[in-house]
């Protein structure tokens, strides 16, 4: 597959008469019309990458710009941010391999037009540059999704999009905005996967927390509390950590907290869209058919100081279970995702269990089939022994 760029004369030209040639991305359906402008080829060849197609049309443009960031950005990530910088490596795409994709994503097709400026600048900015170069490249068409998914990648075990996944589809453009170009801290690349974590705390949960009232007021506030601290200087779990107390706030403001920043309800999406759119488990169960064997003991540092837990689970995060039962109170029954103490009546003793966020992944055991659903005071029996549950929490 061959990746073409716009020479820098053929980009001058077309965006200098724009107004002259805008009609044609709206009723032309191929790029033949480009090069007879020119006498002269007005691409050279970037770069061959094996073959890739991007998202299939989707009448939610945010589901489909999410599944590109991902497509472009896992198929082009030998490029350089320096290259990824360059309006002539975008125009080029834009303009000739995804020319034809291009008009279809903004329905170029069917699109009525309206106003010969606004219809020109609108080419400008979703096939060029328009702006400066950070606008320009969180603009296009095609470069927002290298760079989104070049924000949010991460080199870990897994989904290396869990970050762009919890973002979300819903007002995607508007926090691409928002995140990736209207704050000051946009270009560190520290603090935007610190939101992206925190904004993930509670999509984890289910919690729906809209675009208008809790993510761009965050952004806001982390935007104006870099004017008074070092943002650069904290590492992502601090930033995750600011980020989420303050959408906690937020979320409980009618029972009287303080909210530090007044918020703007107004949306100024550059895009001008149309249509703006933990835990392992702490005992292992071995056996096939529902038995259940104890390992290790280790104590439990805070949730039910005193208790032991059953089995060796990654380290719980107290912190953010705090923020989690301010924000979405105490859960009245197991739910994926509690911890939980039990009493276990034989054994006169009490263990702890943190139940896995997904049910049947690989670290669902038979016993957590037993106690979904279960309140306070309610028991079960599991092989020869009644437990009693004793205490919820996140």
């Amino acid at each position: 597959m061959k990746l073409y760029i716009m020479k820098q004369s053929a980009v001058d030209y077309l965006k200098e008469n724009m107004r002259t040639y805008y009609i044609n991305y709206y009723r032309k359906t191929d790029n033949d019309w480009i090069y007879e402008l020119f006498d002269y080829d007005p691409f050279e060849l970037f770069m061959e990458v094996p073959e890739f197609k991007l998202a299939p049309y989707m009448e939610k443009k945010g589901e489909m710009d999410l599944q590109n960031c991902k497509i472009m950005y896992t198929n082009l990530m030998r490029i350089s941010e320096s290259q990824a910088s360059d309006e002539r490596l975008w125009a080029g795409l834009c303009n000739s391999t995804f020319y034809k994709y291009c008009r279809m994503r903004w329905d170029y097709q069917s699109k009525k037009l309206k106003n010969p400026d606004a219809d020109a600048d609108a080419i400008i900015s979703r096939f060029f540059f328009k702006g400066t170069y950070r606008s320009g490249f969180y603009r296009n068409t095609l470069a927002k999704c290298w760079w989104v998914g070049h924000g949010t990648y991460q080199e870990i075990h897994g989904n290396k999009f869990e970050l762009l996944d919890a973002l979300g589809a819903d007002d995607l453009s508007t926090k691409m905005t928002d995140l990736f170009y209207s704050n000051t801290f946009a270009s560190n690349p520290t603090i935007i996967k610190g939101i992206c974590k925190g904004w993930k705390l509670f999509t984890d949960r289910g919690i729906k927390l809209t675009t208008r009232e809790y993510f761009r007021p965050a952004l806001q506030y982390m935007n104006a509390l870099g004017g008074g601290i070092l943002l650069d200087m904290l590492d992502e779990d601090e930033i995750k950590e600011i980020f989420v107390d303050y959408i906690s706030q937020l979320y409980n403001k009618d029972k009287g907290e303080t909210v530090f920043v007044k918020t703007d309800d107004s949306y100024d999406d550059i895009e001008d869209e149309e249509d703006i759119e933990v835990e392992n488990a702490d005992i292992i169960f071995m056996q096939g058919n529902n038995d259940a064997e104890e390992v290790e003991e280790k104590p439990v540092q805070e949730f039910g100081v005193g208790i032991k837990a059953v089995g060796a689970s990654q380290k719980k995060d107290l912190k953010e279970a705090r923020i989690l039962n301010k924000v979405m109170g105490k859960p009245k029954e197991i739910a994926c995702g509690c911890s939980v103490i039990l009493h276990i009546v034989e054994d006169d003793r009490d263990v702890k269990y943190d139940v896995p966020k997904e049910k049947n992944g690989q670290d669902w055991y038979a016993i957590y089939n037993q106690m979904l659903g279960k309140s306070i005071g309610e028991s079960f029996r599991m092989r020869i022994k009644t437990y009693i549950v004793k205490d919820i929490s996140w």
